[in-house]
């Protein structure tokens, strides 16, 4: 078996991309992800007998030097000790390790780009962050741009950025793999809570919706992070069975952000995907890569306002129109299913060896 090197920073468990990648290419190749993390001491933890998950430890308070001023010797570092026939390198924050390791090793070199770093940078809850995100999104964009010609393969998240990629760094290899959620991971509720729901980090304007939809007697939850709304139930982190569990039994999952910038107007966030395979219907902003809910009868889009919104979800919530939106996510889940596009995952990679 052809050994496979993926590094990446952040939490295993937490990051769908990686775990559900590592995953399924294990049963071809031999794998080591390497987590660099700041909320786990270093430490390997073995997955099957073809995938092992090795944490680095970085202290929290030196994770931004680690991600920029520190990151070349980190990353160098890193690989010296881990040599691999193939490296996969995620975002621009570890595209350094597959420059190190073709050089060092003649490693073929993967770069799995989880954003459109051209644009990222948008406006959040104060202008300190704001700025800091911007700054950061600059950075990230230039070290992939100093790099990523050196790649054997790029893969990106969608069909547009894709697109994007291929024509702003003349790209020959490259490549889309959709955050698709596995199939077996969710099934549908017929007892839904009467609730609208959204996944991920909140902003005023997304809790702002949330608590409008009051009007409709919808009750609005947040999973997966805390706020201050008190109007707003927040789940917090939850188990993975927790989490499974209470998405299935919400009635509208909502997919709402502000759309300043690139990144985010070509965005097709991982929720979307969890809500089709919890068979929750989607009010959805009308965006590039995410046309295919209306089309596919998921749900409905609204322009941004609060008087759209409100309509577009009393349209959603007519008994004969739910119906429908519930039987067009049963038939057409497994479509938008990881099941449904891991074959073309195996088959990129392969072609490596």
């Amino acid at each position: 078996m052809k050994t496979l090197n993926i590094i990446f920073f952040g939490d295993y468990f937490a990051e769908e991309r990686v775990l559900k990648k590592s995953k399924t290419l294990s049963q071809y190749f031999k794998i080591k992800v390497i987590a660099i993390t700041s909320k786990f001491e270093n430490k390997i933890l073995k997955v099957n007998d073809n995938l092992i998950i090795e944490n680095i430890y970085i202290n929290p308070k030196l994770k931004i030097l680690y991600k920029t001023i520190f990151n070349n010797y980190l990353l160098s570092k890193i690989v010296k000790k881990n040599p691999a026939e193939i490296y996969e390198c995620h975002d621009p924050v570890t595209i350094f390790a597959g420059i190190c390791a073709k050089n060092k090793f003649n490693s073929k070199i993967i770069y799995d780009s989880h954003e459109l770093w051209v644009g990222v940078g948008s406006k959040q809850e104060n202008i300190f962050k704001t700025i800091y995100s911007k700054i950061l999104g600059k950075i990230m964009f230039l070290l992939e741009k100093k790099y990523i010609q050196n790649f054997d393969n790029v893969i990106v998240v969608n069909k547009s950025i894709c697109e994007i990629y291929a024509k702003l760094y003349n790209l020959k290899k490259i490549d889309y793999i959709y955050n698709y959620s596995n199939f077996d991971e969710f099934n549908g509720c017929t007892n839904k809570k009467e609730s609208i729901v959204f996944i991920g980090k909140n902003r005023p304007f997304v809790e702002d919706k949330l608590t409008l939809a009051k009007k409709l007697k919808l009750s609005p939850v947040v999973m997966g992070f805390k706020g201050k709304y008190k109007d707003i139930e927040y789940m917090g982190l939850l188990t993975k069975e927790e989490y499974t569990r209470e998405l299935r039994k919400q009635k509208i999952g909502l997919n709402f952000y502000s759309a300043d910038s690139k990144s985010l107007y070509y965005s097709l966030p991982n929720k979307l995907f969890q809500y089709i395979q919890a068979e929750v219907p989607i009010i959805s902003a009308d965006l590039p890569e995410q046309k295919f809910i209306k089309k596919e009868g998921f749900g409905e889009f609204f322009n941004g306002s609060d008087e759209d919104f409100l309509n577009k979800l009393e349209l959603m919530l007519n008994k004969d129109n739910y119906s429908k939106y519930i039987k067009n996510l049963k038939t057409k889940k497994y479509k938008y299913s990881w099941e449904n596009q891991k074959n073309k995952l195996i088959k990129i990679y392969r072609s490596l060896c």
